[in-house]
């Protein structure tokens, strides 16, 4: 690539290799470590190349590539000025759709803080999310992902975005071709993580996670079902999940089988630290309407699945507090209380993981003591 810079065939394959090197999670740090990233951008500023729309779309494929997974360093830690060089080769391919995709993706992934730039490219993903558009287009399934993928850096970025992605039909959009994808885990996944981020942070305001929530559970939910074996699925949807079922009017979407599919997930990867936080975090939420002032009635197999991931995780202690958690909130409803009394390990449980990461865990764990019976009474 350094001895011919001007050769296009040449310079497409050897983009074409690094690409597909950088796939491997374990290459890809070599991949940027010996150069691969700035020879890559090089030939995007190669006056030349930058007119082959080969070359410009195999450069920002591979740099997808480089991106995903990686440290967004990866493009900011180099000498050349990454950004201007991707708009410029965007300019130079106005109608191409795959460039436009790429290109997009690489600018929201730099870190490029100008928000002209940030807007245009928000311009160009809306255009993308219109339905009229996309779901005429064939090649929908390979260019969804990577709009999802624009969506949930600029959502990430600023909360001034969120708005933008909401009101531009992008959720909309995003929650049909989950519908109409079910069994594409990347759709899913990808879908996921936009709709939890456009619902999270304090800035948001409470409407619009609203919006986001009337779209979302549903296909979140079915997505979840499709691909409960999947960890990283149970996690992001559980994530998703929770941060929707804040809002009481989200709650009301968040039916008897979505929570039966969060026990599920639970009992499936039970021996998963990280599933299990995100199921009892999500079944915190939607286990009380303060609203409503109604609270969820528990079944003998829920409390089982309760205790079966405390006891396997009595060490970590965002699963002990969040089961806590989850059992005050039950102790509010009578009969919850008399299923907790009649279920073993329950008590020793909770004074366990008091004892053990020495917390009340702020009273709740006192609360749920003083509502049970001590063992073997």
């Amino acid at each position: 690539m350094f001895k011919f810079p001007e050769r296009a065939s040449l310079q497409g394959a050897a983009i074409d290799i690094l690409s597909n090197i950088a796939l491997d999670n374990f290459l890809r740090q070599d991949v940027c470590q010996r150069g691969g990233t700035s020879r890559i951008i090089s030939a995007l500023d190669n006056p030349k190349l930058k007119q082959d729309p080969t070359v410009v779309c195999k450069a920002f494929a591979a740099l997808s590539n480089l991106i995903s997974g990686a440290s967004v360093e990866v493009l900011q830690n180099q000498d050349l000025p990454a950004p201007k060089i991707f708009v410029q080769a965007m300019a130079a391919h106005p109608q191409n759709l795959p460039i436009q995709v790429g290109g997009a993706y690489a600018l929201c992934k730099s870190k490029y803080r100008h928000v002209c730039v940030l807007k245009k490219v928000f311009s160009l993903v809306s255009f993308l999310f219109s339905s009229t558009y996309l779901f005429t287009t064939v090649s929908l399934p390979f260019f969804l992902p990577y709009s999802q993928n624009i969506l949930g850096a600029l959502s990430a970025r600023d909360d001034s975005f969120k708005e933008y992605i909401v009101n531009s039909g992008g959720i909309t959009t995003i929650a049909e071709a989950m519908t109409r994808y079910p069994a594409s885990r990347q759709m899913q996944a990808r879908g996921f993580v936009v709709m939890w981020s456009c619902a999270a942070g304090s800035g948001v305001p409470k409407p619009l996670k609203v919006r986001v929530g009337q779209c979302g559970i549903v296909p979140v939910v079915n997505g979840l079902s499709a691909h409960i074996t999947s960890e990283k699925a149970c996690e992001d949807a559980l994530g998703c999940i929770k941060c929707l079922s804040t809002v009481p009017q989200n709650k009301e979407l968040i039916d008897d089988r979505a929570v039966d599919l969060i026990y599920a997930c639970m009992l499936l990867h039970s021996e998963n630290s990280t599933v299990a936080k995100a199921a009892l975090a999500a079944l915190c939420n939607v286990s009380v309407n303060v609203d409503t002032n109604q609270v969820t009635e528990i079944t003998k197999e829920d409390l089982d699945a309760i205790v079966l991931v405390m006891r396997a995780h009595q060490d970590v202690k965002v699963v002990q507090e969040s089961a806590i958690i989850l059992l005050r909130n039950f102790t509010f409803f009578s009969s919850n209380v008399e299923l907790m009394a009649e279920t073993p390990f329950l008590v020793n449980l909770v004074r366990s993981a008091m004892a053990k990461h020495n917390d009340l865990f702020q009273g709740r764990a006192e609360e749920i003591l003083r509502c049970l019976p001590e063992p073997g009474q």
